[in-house]
């Protein structure tokens, strides 16, 4: 499957990086937390490609996409709207989890769109389990423990039991996981 990169500048002059592959009416996937590009769609996209152009958003603070100091969903709005003007037609949203969130926000400013589907968008009502998370998340990201954010992420937060966060850290996606460590505070 041919695929190409290319970035557009949203708010605060954040680059936002797009994989843009296929043809057809054009498509572009929003992916969820603790995710990226490669990890949310890896599986699907040579499919989703050989009926639609896939545009797929690494959103803010995933490389290969860049990150601002302030964060907010208004700016992964602007982000969304961003890539939807650079797209220049109709398109169809396919958003995952925390990225539907953000598509769900970003609705009122969504002109071209011609269908947006929601996939898995969190509804949780907290525990208090999931409420203490954020803090101690904070805690670790000042600390540099990026792991320790990962664990309160999947244990508290997502309710990952033992042995499934023990294969996780286990996976080859536990270091690409780390990475993306620092945006999943303020996520959630």
């Amino acid at each position: 499957m041919a695929a190409d990169r290319f970035a557009i500048k949203s708010t605060g002059a954040v680059e936002i990086s797009v994989l843009k592959s296929g043809s057809g009416p054009a498509l572009l996937l929003v992916h969820g937390a603790l995710l990226n590009v490669a990890m949310t769609w890896f599986a699907v996209l040579p499919k989703l490609a050989e009926q639609f152009t896939v545009y797929a958003m690494d959103r803010r603070g995933r490389p290969p996409s860049g990150d601002g100091k302030e964060y907010s969903i208004a700016l992964e709005v602007d982000d969304i709207t961003s890539v939807i003007a650079a797209i220049g037609q109709p398109v169809i949203v396919l958003a995952h989890s925390y990225g539907a969130l953000v598509a769900l926000a970003a609705v009122p400013r969504l002109q071209a769109v011609r269908q947006l589907i929601l996939y898995e968008p969190p509804g949780i009502i907290p525990g208090p389990e999931q409420t203490d998370a954020v803090p101690k998340m904070e805690r670790a990201l000042e600390a540099g423990n990026r792991e320790e954010i990962v664990t309160l992420f999947l244990r508290d937060q997502i309710g990952a039991p033992p042995e499934v966060l023990a294969g996780f850290k286990q996976s080859p996606l536990w270091p690409k996981v780390l990475e993306i460590s620092p945006t999943l505070p303020r996520e959630s």
